[in-house]
């Protein structure tokens, strides 16, 4: 039950696109998804369904708010009715909040490792907290959804669609979302992911995130691990098991790659923000910004294998620099460049918020993180989606994990997995 503060009007309508503004077709429904917003911007009060109904809502509370001032709108969600004994904004509504927020605080510490810097334990305290809020309920009913879309391919006179041979899907959990903006939706490889900092606070969920999409319900019956929603059938890289991705480097800036074919000329240049063509939805598509999952993959490699060289093992790190590095040390430096994305420099500014002012100095917004999609590879500015956590949030794990592990412990863990295969027989 969501209680207001007052009286306060709710705004109903359907949670379906607005064909007609967007594509100057017909719309399959009267009040699309967008009617809140004609309703509270535009003053259009047919735009949302005065019978008070639909899939989406929002109460409209209007307030005047005078320069330098603020002002508190107040909602609860209870799991029942109020009434004279439960009133949902009595005197037990302050105490019930600031219990609250102090249990955040309480729960918090004691998952941030204690030689973690403030600045860099509010970056973690942020992403995980968009990992757990990003949940929702995902519902989808292959079968069904074809046989509204006339496009069953197990019956007769179906038209092609996207996911038709996907018919035997049943979806029905809670998914960890790449973001919650818009309709529920999951993408297989960016929720492996995900499974990365939920598991610091919550491993049980996080196991059942990864095992998810390898059950029958989700898989195709040919093995292949749904994609999106919107395309199942979309190849992904395997990153269930951790796969490698390659990607462009700074190199490639003087140094493109370069081949000839039938008299034209086809080339893949260094590109540090967004894409100069529309390939694959227009995104650089890995040829230059920084992602924060490749880099994820690269320290994992990076740390296995120091397990078996050791410190015997280094190589130059930075390129061109003179300093010889053990892989720990080397992904321990990858690790804190990404980390460093997001903490304040020797000047106060956060790389990932690049020019924007207003986020690089405002005390309202400057300790408050966006983790974009991806990142400027130049300068670290965030791109792409800003509204998401998603697999930036993985950023999480690595402050934790850096926070509390050391190379001489890797070491001796490794040495002893090591031993306990060798007992055990495995090879």
């Amino acid at each position: 039950m969501l209680s207001c503060d007052g009286e306060v009007p709710l705004l109903f309508t359907e949670n379906e696109t607005n064909h007609e503004g967007l594509f100057h077709t017909r719309n399959e429904t009267r009040y699309v998804k967008d009617g809140i917003n004609d309703c509270v911007v535009n003053g259009r009060q047919d735009a949302v369904n005065p019978d008070q109904q639909g899939t989406k809502v929002a109460a409209h509370c209007t307030t005047t708010i005078g320069a330098g001032q603020s002002a508190v709108i107040r909602l609860r969600l209870s799991s029942g009715f109020p009434d004279e004994k439960r009133k949902p904004f009595g005197k037990a509504f302050d105490a019930v909040f600031a219990d609250r927020l102090r249990e955040a605080d309480e729960f918090y510490r004691s998952v941030t490792p204690p030689s973690v810097s403030a600045d860099a334990a509010n970056v973690m305290r942020q992403a995980i907290a968009g990992m757990l809020w990003s949940k929702q309920f995902f519902f989808f009913d292959g079968d069904n959804w074809l046989d509204e879309h006339h496009s069953n391919p197990l019956h007769s006179g179906y038209r092609a669609a996207r996911n038709s041979e996907w018919f035997h899907m049943l979806n029905r959990d809670i998914i960890s979302m790449p973001d919650k903006w818009e309709y529920p939706w999951y993408a297989a490889w960016d929720l492996a992911f995900h499974t990365l900092p939920i598991s610091i606070v919550d491993p049980d969920f996080a196991k059942d995130q990864m095992e998810l999409m390898l059950r029958g319900a989700y898989l195709h019956p040919n093995g292949q691990i749904p994609a999106y929603e919107w395309n199942f059938s979309d190849v992904n890289p395997p990153v269930h098991a951790f796969a490698t991705i390659r990607a462009l480097s700074r190199f490639h800036a003087d140094h493109p790659y370069v081949f000839h074919a039938n008299g034209q000329e086809h080339r893949v240049d260094y590109l540090p923000a967004e894409s100069n063509t529309g390939m694959f939805g227009g995104n650089s598509n890995w040829r230059g910004p920084i992602w924060m999952p490749v880099n994820v993959m690269i320290i994992r490699s990076l740390l296995n294998f120091y397990t078996y060289y050791g410190d015997n093992f280094t190589i130059e790190c930075p390129t061109g620099s003179g300093t010889m590095m053990n892989l720990f040390e080397v992904a321990k430096e990858i690790s804190d460049r990404l980390t460093r994305i997001f903490l304040r420099d020797s000047s106060g500014r956060r790389p990932v918020y690049g020019g924007t002012e207003k986020f690089q100095q405002d005390p309202h917004w400057r300790d408050h993180i966006l983790f974009y999609e991806y990142f400027h590879g130049d300068n670290g500015a965030g791109l792409g989606a800003s509204h998401q956590t998603g697999w930036t949030g993985v950023v999480a794990k690595l402050i934790e994990l850096f926070g509390l592990l050391d190379a001489k412990q890797l070491l001796e863990g490794g040495k002893v997995a090591a031993f306990e295969r060798e007992m055990s027989g495995v090879k």
